[in-house]
């Protein structure tokens, strides 16, 4: 009985012993249970989400308004600056907030909101034409041609890529047609490769492109992730418009025109800021140097143009939705008091989103509750079949006897042959003897081979050196 677990289930299976082989298989089962309930529970975070409402502090007017340059589109597109609160890209989002202030002390700064919001872009509607020659374009339905042949400066032994934005390109074109005015949004680029004949002259590898855009405004749905109780955007999660949402908008406003000295082209020029990394001012200077920039090799290459018109519309939109983000006289808003009650309540509904936290949970493993509860059962059923080979055959299925009483404590040794190791004159001599006597021998309660008993184990308290073990 003092052998480890495993060889007594081995000595037991090998003498065919029943019980002690099912009680020894108990042991080593409820060893297991340990390992199995460290891995019960666990904690995890998990993501939590509650509705909230998003109130509109903001929104558009459609009052004839003045437009202000921005200094800042220059600074997101050439300095890398981080886009203002409530902007991205070409997209104005007005200012919320959420309307149940007292959940915003419970919001967490890496809590993030969802939901769907209406922001406001610029959109051009653009035409091109491009020739080795003079270009031929319609404007407002009329046929205009531009001559980048005739005031185009070729550099010498070169062929270099060019870029005109609309206060450049006006003196290109002719405008005697032009009843409704000089359009604002024209652009111009190509290649200048100097002429064999005349120094700096249109030479016949050169090539222009002109470009004429109508601007309008569009309302888009959008779908954003805002952080925290301030509602922060951050550019790792960009709102995503809604294409299909789209409907356009009428803005009354005006803006800084650039001057000129002959009647008809003072134009409003929405470029006066931007410098880009070159030094070079205008909008093909930001075009090639931004964080958006497109290789400058782009405007001499013909087979480019779709892509030179998308980056030319990218910018005009960072520059637009800057604008309109600065012009405070383009807004109104929810806490003016000034204002009518018409302009204090919303123009629309409030928004619907869902706030996701992050919050610890305890959770119980599936996989250690299932071999847990299969242990519990294998050991119970282990159980009850020793319990019931007891009750059925008695004690002896484990010991010949009940262990329970001194009679069957003292059959133990009455059964073995410890006394005939005793010393004379044993119940003289004193303990300390006894134990010096005793003292390299080893006792072991267990099955023995009794000779006189014709080689059938017999149970009892006996010597390991000295009788024989089952």
């Amino acid at each position: 009985m003092d052998k480890i677990t495993v060889r007594t289930l081995y000595r037991s299976v090998k003498v065919g012993h029943v019980v002690i082989m099912i009680s020894t298989s108990i042991v080593l089962l409820c060893s297991l249970l340990p390992i199995f309930t460290s891995n019960l529970f666990t904690v995890q975070m998990t993501n939590t989400s509650t509705p909230i409402t998003l109130q509109p502090v903001q929104w558009l007017t459609f009052n004839r308004s003045e437009l202000q340059q921005s200094q800042i589109a220059d600074l997101v597109l050439n300095a890398n600056l981080s886009y203002p609160a409530w902007t991205f890209e070409d997209l104005v989002i007005p200012e919320h907030r959420l309307r149940d202030l007292e959940m915003a002390n419970d919001i967490q700064p890496d809590s993030t909101i969802t939901g769907n919001l209406r922001a406001v872009r610029a959109a051009l509607n653009c035409e091109y034409s491009s020739s080795v020659n003079n270009v031929s374009i319609n404007i407002d339905g009329k046929t205009t041609t531009c001559q980048p042949s005739g005031l185009i400066v070729c550099p010498m032994d070169a062929n270099q890529p060019f870029g005109l934005d609309p206060i450049d390109v006006r003196w290109l074109c002719n405008m005697v047609n032009l009843t409704g005015g000089w359009p604002p949004l024209m652009y111009a680029w190509g290649k200048c490769q100097e002429g064999l004949d005349v120094p700096g002259s249109w030479g016949p590898g050169s090539r222009a492109t002109v470009l004429v855009c109508n601007e309008t405004f569009e309302e888009v749905q959008i779908q954003v992730t805002l952080f925290g109780p301030k509602l922060e955007m951050r550019e790792s999660h960009p709102p995503v418009p809604i294409e299909a949402s789209r409907n356009p908008i009428t803005l009354d406003f005006t803006e800084p025109v650039y001057l000129a000295d002959v009647p008809g082209y003072n134009i409003p020029y929405p470029y006066g800021n931007l410098v880009g990394q070159q030094g070079q001012a205008g909008l093909f200077g930001t075009l090639t140097s931004s964080r958006y920039a497109i290789p400058n090799e782009w405007l001499s290459d013909d087979s480019r143009k779709e892509d030179v018109v998308a980056a030319i519309k990218k910018v005009h939109g960072i520059v637009r939705a800057q604008m309109l983000h600065e012009s405070k006289g383009m807004w109104q808003y929810f806490e003016n008091s000034s204002a009518t009650a018409s302009f204090v309540t919303p123009p629309g509904p409030p928004s619907r989103g869902e706030a996701w936290q992050v919050s610890s949970r305890v959770m119980q493993d599936a996989t250690a509750t299932y071999v847990l509860v299969c242990l519990l059962g294998v050991i119970f059923i282990l159980n009850a079949l020793v319990v019931w080979l007891s009750e059925v055959h008695g004690y002896r299925r484990a010991v010949p006897n009940s262990p329970g009483t001194i009679v069957t404590v003292a059959s133990l040794f009455a059964n073995s042959t410890i006394f005939d190791h005793l010393p004379s004159n044993a119940q003289w001599t004193t303990h300390q003897k006894l134990e010096k006597h005793f003292e390299t021998t080893r006792f072991q309660m267990g099955w023995f081979s009794d000779a006189n008993m014709n080689g059938r184990p017999i149970f009892a308290i006996g010597l390991v050196d000295g009788e024989t073990l089952a």
